[in-house]
């Protein structure tokens, strides 16, 4: 999974807490569909998280 380096897109975090642009998480996910598993990529957690529970990032300015 191609991850974004400085700053994320739509961030969503799965429910291990680890931060994605929601587009990467969900398109992972959907890659490995076929496998039926949701982990995280980053610690291979499987996620408690669907696609439409992801957690939003608040964004304080």
């Amino acid at each position: 999974i191609k991850r974004s380096r400085i700053v994320l897109k739509d961030p969503v975090s799965t429910s291990c807490g680890h931060w994605f642009c929601r587009q990467c998480i969900t398109s992972y996910w959907d890659q490995s569909a076929s496998s039926g598993d949701s982990c995280c990529p980053q610690c291979g957690e499987r996620s408690r998280t669907s696609k439409t529970d992801l957690h939003c990032a608040l964004h304080h300015r």
